[in-house]
Order: C-alpha cells, then sequence, then structure tokens
C-alpha cells in the first residue's frame, strides 16, 4: 500500500503542482481539485497501475482524501 500511496501522491503533484504540505490528510475538497484536474489524475492513475476506474467512480466527490483513492486501486489491483 506504501508504493501505491507514494505513487498515487506524485501524480498529484504532477498534475496540480500548486499542492502543498501533506496532501494526504487534507480533504481533496479541500486541495483546490477541480473535476478537470481529476480526470487528468484518473487518467495518469490508470495508465500508471494498470486498470480502469468504474464509471460509476468517477466523481471525485466520492473519494475523501487520498487514501481513499490508494485504498480504491489497492482494492482494484486485487
Amino acid at each position: 500500500m506504501e508504493d501505491i500511496k507514494i505513487n498515487v501522491i506524485k501524480i498529484f503533484n504532477e498534475v496540480c503542482p500548486f499542492l502543498e504540505g501533506n496532501i494526504e490528510n487534507t480533504k481533496l475538497s479541500e486541495l483546490g481539485i477541480n473535476s478537470i484536474n481529476f480526470v487528468k489524475i484518473v487518467v495518469m492513475l490508470e495508465k500508471f497501475f494498470h486498470f480502469e476506474f468504474k464509471d460509476e467512480d468517477l466523481n471525485y466527490e466520492k473519494f475523501d482524501y487520498v487514501s481513499s483513492i490508494c485504498k480504491y486501486i489497492q482494492d482494484s489491483l486485487n
């Protein structure tokens, strides 16, 4: 799970270089990530981890924290 978290945070920072501080403990809604940034993040995550988000899960309001996305990826890969 730690490897997933490290790579997810890297992708977040690549798409949203304006992010500061410890993003894993901050709500995504408070990070200033909009739906366009979220779609870019999702595409990069899918390519990096070789999986696809389910259509019904393509809503950034569904994921409160980076850890929520990490858990989703881990569950999808298992």
